[in-house]
């Protein structure tokens, strides 16, 4: 009978095992998608500068923070004869939109685009990861600097 008792106690343990190493998987495939999913939006403002670098050394995108870009701009995603700097502007909104809304690709995330210097810019992403297993909440973040 004590035999019983042994086993089935090593088997409960083998089990509460297994579930910490599941959530520590999931938390860790979550990290990743939250990671992978900053990587993106930051490639995908860095092509927009890309594709017209003089506009993009200029003005618009000094000092970006996506929680205080406007939800509207000019009708420059529907109409023909765009300025270059209507159109840089509506990148920023259009960026910006990834962060907001129904369906953020990030957790409470937010984008920054700041000029470190002449050509150089500094984008930054940040959102919040919750730790299923800790209930525990902290703030990553994805930077990267690029010459445009």
């Amino acid at each position: 009978m004590i035999e019983v008792l042994i086993s089935m106690l090593i088997l409960a343990v083998g089990i509460l095992g297994a579930s910490a190493l599941q959530l520590t998987s999931f938390n860790a495939n979550t990290s990743a998608l939250y990671r992978s999913q900053a990587i993106f939006l930051a490639n995908d403002i860095i092509d927009r500068m890309r594709m017209d670098p003089a506009t993009a050394r200029g003005t618009t995108f000094n000092e970006v923070d996506t929680s205080t870009v406007p939800t509207s701009g000019s009708s420059c995603a529907t109409s023909d004869g765009c300025s270059k700097s209507a159109i840089a502007a509506q990148s920023v909104i259009e960026w910006a939109d990834y962060f907001r809304g129904n369906s953020p690709l990030l957790p409470n995330g937010t984008g920054t685009i700041t000029r470190v210097s002449g050509n150089i810019f500094r984008i930054s992403i940040s959102w919040n990861e919750t730790d299923k297993l800790s209930q525990s909440t902290q703030t990553s973040s994805y930077t990267v600097d690029v010459q445009i």
